[in-house]
């Protein structure tokens, strides 16, 4: 046994860009992941996006929208503060997954 709880599956997260850039005044921005469990499937409801802190907590944490198997969220009207980095985070039964950044640039 590898140590994983087959129970929960193991979870992977992957953004679909590293990195991306939105104009400042729009309201495309939208960085995305794939959230896949090798057991079971992943509810919409267990995924947010959360702003990456330099200090390594998480921020503005919205809850995602699955569209076409990526979850996404809106990071509403691009200000120069929405530049940083974004993650998908997971949690399922108080256990948290986050994945690796996105990137955004505002400019």
């Amino acid at each position: 046994s590898s140590g994983i709880n087959a129970e929960y599956g193991e979870v992977t997260i992957a953004p679909v860009k590293k990195k991306m850039t939105c104009k400042i005044g729009k309201k495309k921005c939208n960085p995305r992941c794939t959230v896949t469990k090798t057991a079971g499937t992943v509810s919409a409801k267990s995924v947010k996006i959360c702003k990456l802190l330099d200090n390594g907590k998480l921020n503005g944490c919205k809850t995602a929208k699955k569209t076409k198997g990526r979850f996404g969220k809106s990071l509403g009207k691009v200000t120069d503060k929405t530049t940083g980095n974004y993650v998908c985070v997971h949690t399922e039964d108080g256990v948290e997954t986050v994945g690796p950044p996105t990137h955004v640039t505002a400019n």
